[in-house]
């Protein structure tokens, strides 16, 4: 009889005790699961968590450049770990293997320049997507304004997070029967600081105060000489740590040139050159060029490709006809340049309602010599 009341009372006491903390009694249960969680946690951030800027290009039609001034386009996807331009046309290589598009890792990525977008190279989807997109981007609702506070929040107390988990962790572990919280006690840190990464946002206060205000950014380009660079305009989107995200409402052309190019030829702010059945376009000049149409005999194809100074782009035509382009130059497009070239250098022409225009002064007057 005794022997059965204990047996009622052991089983009463297990159903008293919770799961979990039958788990954290076991030290080697723990250890399981959590390096499982750890190991899915990690998994799942990083499958979720993309470049920030990036992603704002994702699914649109873009040109890629790099640091060697070559030049790719297509459709863009974004993933958590590099890029993949999908080619508008397939790519027949020499020996007649097609290549339809290109993948970019990121180690290749650390050679980017920029990712550019014109309006007028995006299908009708495209654009109103866009749009939505400049909206949301340049008059953030509530909702988006808070997130956006959140993720600040955490990326600047992310110290003090990562200290109280841990303060945390030491005290389950004072009352335990053993020491298997402490003993795993790395499995939680990483955890913990995987949940943080993934909320937390980058955050510079002085560019978070012109985040949808005008900027103007320097940007370094391929093959620049020493301590030139292009001033390329436009409203702050957004920035990560990685890259800064400029974009413009409308994607106006300084001009328009309609050449039939035969040989090699040089224009206001590019060359180009067609020979033997090879053309080039490379853009020289402070403005961005963008090669919206291209006409031959046997071919006519739009590829709306941006080039900045130093890029180029070369296209492969049959026959023996001279082509005939359409070519403007601008400086208004939706641009994501690597911070390791760009920089917002110079607030931007004031918008209306802009809380940093000062006072008016009629006897103000701008230096007259800026510092680089």
């Amino acid at each position: 009889m005794n022997t059965g009341i204990g047996v009622v009372l052991l089983a009463q006491e297990a159903e008293k005790t919770p799961w979990w903390h039958l788990i954290i009694e076991q030290a080697f249960g723990l250890t399981i699961v959590l390096i499982f969680l750890v190991a899915l946690v990690s998994v799942l951030v990083n499958q979720w968590r993309k470049d920030k800027c990036l992603k704002l290009l994702n699914r649109y039609h873009a040109t890629y450049l790099n640091k060697n001034g070559r030049s790719m386009w297509g459709d863009l996807i974004v993933y958590s770990k590099g890029l993949e331009l999908v080619f508008d046309a397939s790519y027949e290589s020499s020996h007649g293997i097609e290549k339809t598009s290109a993948l970019i890792y990121p180690k290749q990525m650390e050679d980017c320049v920029a990712v550019a977008r014109i309006a007028e190279g995006l299908s009708h989807r495209e654009s109103r997507r866009r749009m939505k997109q400049i909206r949301r981007s340049f008059r953030p609702g509530p909702i988006r304004k808070t997130r956006r506070g959140f993720q600040n929040l955490v990326n600047t107390f992310r110290d003090a997070f990562s200290k109280a988990l841990t303060a945390f962790i030491g005290q389950i572990a004072q009352h335990t029967q053993n020491d298997s919280i402490s003993s795993n006690q790395g499995h939680v840190q990483e955890l913990g600081d995987d949940l943080l990464g993934a909320a937390a946002n980058a955050y510079e206060p002085l560019l978070e105060r012109h985040i949808g205000q005008p900027v103007v950014a320097e940007v370094q380009y391929p093959n620049a000489p020493a301590g030139e660079k292009l001033d390329i305009p436009g409203y702050l989107v957004d920035y990560s740590d990685k890259f800064l995200a400029i974009f413009n409402v409308e994607h106006d052309p300084i001009d328009t040139h309609q050449l039939t190019i035969d040989g090699e030829s040089e224009h206001e702010g590019f060359t180009a050159s067609w020979v033997k059945g090879r053309f080039t376009l490379t853009c020289t000049g402070p403005d961005l060029i963008v090669l919206r149409s291209l006409h031959a005999k046997e071919v006519f194809a739009q590829p709306d490709a941006t080039l900045i100074c130093g890029t180029h782009l070369s296209l492969n035509l049959p026959g023996d006809t001279p082509p005939t382009i359409e070519v403007t130059r601008t400086r208004r497009v939706d641009l994501v340049c690597s911070r390791e070239l760009a920089t917002i250098r110079f607030g931007g022409e004031y918008a209306a309602g802009d809380k940093r225009q000062v006072e008016s002064n009629p006897q103000g007057v701008a230096p007259g010599e800026i510092e680089d």
